[in-house]
């Protein structure tokens, strides 16, 4: 066991220096001086109490809003969320059009997005979630003339004062980071569709979702469609380095939502071992593997020279994950949440094994449905 925790030591270490390198590395993107028809596309569901700040932070947008047209499909809900949108769009001039979504599948942000695309008059498409916040420059950050670029923007929970709090955002934060450094290594893993960019052109000529493996699986718009891109266009896939383009979302509210949407999250990734990162994805399942388990193996053959070796790979990692977070921190403006690395990874530890155990098998709760991960 020490062997194990020892080589999968060595190779987190080199894996998370090339990570750091591929961030400082990545170039920082200005935001565009020009401006071109752009279609929005927010899928919601029950979502009355965002929808009016999220139009607000669209209105408020540094673009000529006369260009823009905003596409929200409505996936069944059941609250107040159109009156929201109608009463809201009764005050403003802004070219909104409300489309109902009557899904077939479990696949419903996809076909969502599908229909978006379907009636967008614009090429360039933004996409983002309806429980986001988005700042001013935003459209102009993520916008781009490339008929065949995929554009994954920057995403962070707004923040919150609890340690736990901190411990999401920090986690959230080092998603997001993981996007870009995977990203500048040609080895995409993750993206984020609560900020992502690009043209209807590449959508359809890549072929949508339909020839996505998990065509019917009701997550994956925004990670497996991000693979097919790559393997389309020869890594075309930028991320958008500019704390401008930083959408900020909504945190869970409780732990059962959070480990709700752990498991949503976890299934995403399911088949990250037969895929482009696979060697990136292999390493980390490695060492928080052989970590989260030395314990159990201490409990039924107690070794001093085990535990010690633990402890002191647990305080390696916390020195290498201070030096790779403190520039993402620094471009995240959230220096602060340093001090709460420790809680943060001990907390991490604890859930992140049996959350990607569970997601193999286990059904999740999302927006009021039972889902699979198909």
């Amino acid at each position: 066991m020490i062997y194990v925790l020892l080589i999968s030591l060595l190779l987190y270490v080199i894996l998370l220096m090339r990570m750091r390198g591929a961030w400082l590395r990545t170039p920082a993107t200005l935001p565009a001086d020009y401006t071109h028809g752009v279609t929005i596309v927010i899928v919601f569901r029950n979502e009355k109490d965002h929808l009016e700040t999220l139009l607000d932070d669209i209105a408020n947008q540094d673009f000529n809003m006369s260009e823009v047209e905003i596409l929200l499909i409505n996936d069944d809900s059941t609250d107040n969320s159109v009156n929201v949108i109608k009463r809201w769009q009764s005050r403003h001039s802004l070219r909104i059009e409300i489309i109902d979504l009557y899904a077939r599948t479990d696949a419903h942000k996809k076909e969502g997005i599908e229909l978006g695309l379907a009636h967008a008059h614009y090429n360039h498409v933004l996409l983002t979630d309806a429980d986001c916040r988005l700042p001013r420059k935003w459209i102009r950050c993520m916008i781009t003339t490339e008929k065949f670029q995929l554009r994954c923007g920057p995403v962070c929970f707004i923040g919150g004062k609890s340690l736990w709090n901190r411990a999401l955002e920090l986690e959230m934060i080092s998603l997001s980071a993981m996007a870009a450094s995977t990203i500048a290594m040609r080895k995409p893993i993750l993206s984020n569709g609560a900020n992502m960019a690009y043209s209807r052109n590449l959508f359809w000529e890549t072929g949508g979702y339909h020839t996505l493996k998990g065509a019917q699986a009701p997550s994956g718009d925004d990670i497996d469609f991000m693979r097919q891109v790559d393997r389309f266009s020869h890594s075309n896939i930028r991320y958008v380095k500019n704390a401008d383009a930083i959408v900020e979302t909504y945190m869970p509210t409780s732990l059962k939502e959070f480990f709700q949407q752990r498991i949503r999250w976890a299934g995403k990734t399911r088949f990250d071992l037969l895929t482009k990162g696979a060697d990136i994805s292999l390493i980390l399942m490695l060492f928080y593997m052989s970590l989260f388990f030395t314990p159990f193996v201490l409990i039924f053959n107690y070794s001093p020279l085990l535990l010690w070796t633990w402890i002191a790979i647990l305080f390696i990692k916390f020195m290498f994950d201070r030096m790779y977070f403190a520039p993402v921190l620094d471009f995240f403006n959230r220096k602060h949440l340093m001090r709460f690395l420790i809680v943060a990874e001990i907390l991490h530890l604890i859930y992140i094994v049996p959350v990607a155990i569970l997601s193999l098998f286990l059904p999740y709760t999302w927006k009021g449905r039972r889902l699979g991960h198909g």
